[in-house]
């Protein structure tokens, strides 16, 4: 059976990168305009945070949740089933991420408050998710400091 990234965490690190205090990767931004600049940076903290866990040799198992509902243009189709063909820019970008790193993608669309409930009892890696401070009770943003969000890591911004 592949280890998961919580099994991973536990382990020394071997760079220098800051250790997150619940599961790596941090929740991610809300969908909205993605520019190319903003995914290529993303893709390279997401190699570097899963870089610091694995060696090359062994792979990881990796959870992804994000909502049933479409999120034009990072996540494409409703319902829980995800879409074989253009199923979303940021998809396509953990499924690049996934060619690259010894990891096994696993993808739920789930709704929106299962998506949480999940992420905070540890049953997935990951969600999709806008900064608010309540939400650093079920999973980790990346801060600059206690009180703010370090913007330069995140996917997109949005407004709503």
């Amino acid at each position: 059976m592949l280890p998961t990234l919580r099994e991973l965490a536990a382990r020394p690190l071997r760079s220098a990168l800051p250790l997150f205090s619940r599961v790596p990767p941090p929740s991610i931004a809300l969908p909205g305009k993605v520019s190319c600049k903003v995914l290529c940076r993303t893709m390279a903290f997401v190699l570097c945070v899963l870089f610091s866990h694995l060696s090359l040799a062994e792979k990881v198992s990796f959870t992804f949740a994000y909502d049933v509902q479409e999120g034009f243009p990072s996540f494409m189709g409703e319902g829980e089933r995800v879409p074989s063909d253009y199923p979303g820019t940021y998809i396509e970008l953990l499924r690049e991420v996934e060619k690259r790193v010894p990891i096994e993608l696993k993808l739920e669309r789930l709704p929106w408050e299962r998506c949480k409930a999940y992420l905070k009892l540890n049953r997935v890696d990951s969600i999709n998710s806008s900064f608010k401070s309540s939400r650093q009770e079920i999973g980790v943003f990346p801060m600059i400091s206690e009180s703010r969000v370090d913007t330069e890591r995140r996917i997109t911004s949005d407004s709503y």
